[in-house]
Formats: structure tokens, sequence, C-alpha cells
């Protein structure tokens, strides 16, 4: 069983470092139904076992996420659970969507979208072992999107849309500051793994001039990795759509062009996406 024993402060990572401190400063809190800003007790704190309980047997993403966190040290197992905070969290997290009309979109999507992304960061990670921190890598992908669980809610028009947390914060932000919070509060991390975990949470591929590019091989990976769980979605439903034939499929609008499939879909649903998002019946032979 996993301790639940509050670090001294003095032991705590950042505690003398100020850049560590200052940078939590504003992570502070999450959203109440007033409003207002609150953190859980101590005591309150969501613990590996109580998670544990949570998962869902009958869910292959489910347990793929329980094994990926199981192969962590306890540090780092601690800090996921505390990132996720409560069951009503979890239960967000492995059934809201990736995004709105994009890649994983469906219930659910999410937390298949994090499953991919985990495996292959260990595949890549592989070949690399006397390079990559496993924990820093791992951790990163599990929680890599969870700020999404903040992001979407049931739309009028289409099956999600974007919360006003979503549109004003984004879902980097939403993620990486109970993480932020929590590893400033925490023992059993080094500096460098704990700047480079927020590091590889906060990177963006986009680079502006208060963002930052990967600049360590794990955030590399991370980012290598999401890229091709996302593109590997949207080939999987223009192959759907494109039912068993092999050649030129549907071009999602995220696509830089029309995709071309080399092995055609071999288990073609009953239904099929016609526009990503309209189904058509299968046209039967007379």
């Amino acid at each position: 069983m996993l301790s639940s024993k509050v670090p001294d402060t003095k032991s705590r990572i950042g505690a003398q470092n100020p850049v560590l401190t200052n940078s939590t400063a504003f992570a502070t809190g999450v959203r109440t139904a007033h409003g207002m800003v609150s953190r859980p007790t101590d005591a309150e704190i969501f613990q590996a076992t109580e998670l544990s309980q949570l998962i869902d047997i009958d869910s292959p993403d489910q347990l793929a996420f329980h094994q990926a966190l199981k192969q962590l040290s306890e540090p780092f197992i601690q800090l996921v659970c505390k990132v996720i905070e409560s069951p009503d969290n979890w239960q967000k997290f492995v059934s809201c969507p990736s995004s709105v009309r994009g890649h994983h979109s469906e219930a659910g999507g999410n937390l298949r979208h994090t499953i991919e992304v985990a495996q292959s960061c260990a595949g890549m990670a592989s070949g690399y072992t006397n390079l990559v921190d496993h924990d820093v890598l791992i951790t990163a992908a599990l929680l890599h999107d969870f700020g999404k669980i903040h992001c979407y809610r049931v739309g009028s028009v289409f099956p999600w849309q974007h919360t006003d947390q979503s549109r004003l914060l984004g879902h980097k932000l939403l993620g990486v500051s109970p993480v932020i919070f929590h590893i400033q509060r925490s023992c059993g991390f080094t500096d460098a793994q704990a700047l480079g975990l927020m590091h590889c949470l906060a990177a963006s591929s986009v680079k502006t001039f208060d963002s930052r590019g990967p600049a360590c091989l794990e955030a590399e990976i991370l980012m290598k990795a999401d890229q091709l769980s996302a593109a590997a979605d949207l080939y999987r439903l223009s192959s759907e759509a494109k039912l068993s034939r092999g050649g030129f499929g549907v071009r999602h609008p995220h696509q830089r062009q029309v995709p071309f499939h080399i092995k055609g879909n071999q288990q073609a649903p009953a239904e099929r996406p016609t526009r990503f998002g309209e189904v058509a019946p299968e046209k039967r032979t007379p």
C-alpha cells in the first residue's frame, strides 16, 4: 500500500528553489460552484488505492492507464493521483472527448488518446533508455491532456462544445497548473525532474513570445507521440468511411491533404461516417 504521509516542508522539491516556489504562486486552486478557489486538505487527497477501486475492469483503456501508472515509481504515482484529485475528476477524464470535432472526439476519446500516447512514448523511449527519464516521460504522457476534463460540455448543435475555461485558458494551462501546485509540495523528485515534467506539459509545437518548444528529449518524444495519435485517429476515421477499399479516403479539415490508405479497413462497421460525424447506412446489393 502506498504511503499517504505528508512530507515535511523542508524536504519538498523546490523548497529552497525560488524559481519553483514563485512559479507555483498562481496555481493555488480549482473552481468551485461559487466561483471561488479552493484546494483539498492533505486528508482529502486522492490516493492510488482509491483510484484502483474506481477502475472499470471491463474497460481496456482504464486497465491500460492503471497498468502504466503502476510502472511508475511511488512519488510519481502519488503525483498523478493528487492531480486527478477526486472520483468525480476521474469519471470526467474517462468519459470526455479529446476534441470537439477533431481527433478522438467521441465520449471517452481523451482516455483512448492518452493510452495511445503513453504506449507510443514507451516504445520510442525504449531505444534511448540511457537518455530518457521513464518516470517523467510516462507521467507527462498520462497527464498531458488531463486539463481537457474542464474543456468540454454537451453541445446543442454538435455533440460537444467548448467551455468558457477552454476558450479563455486552454487545456495546457488547466492541466499544468495542478501539476505545478502538487509537485512543489511533494518530495521524491529532483529539481531537474520537476522542471522537466512541467516543461513537457507546457511545451508547444507553436513557439510564441511566451511559449517554449521542446527542450528535453522527453518533451520531444511526448510531442511526437501526441501528434502521431491524433493523426492516426483521423486516418482511422477516413478508413472507416472508405470501408474495406484501399486508396484515397475522406479528408478531415485537420488533414493537410486527402489521405491515402495502403491497407484498407478490414472490419467495416454496419454504419459508416460520411462527413466525420454524419452517419449513413450501408448500401445493400439488390
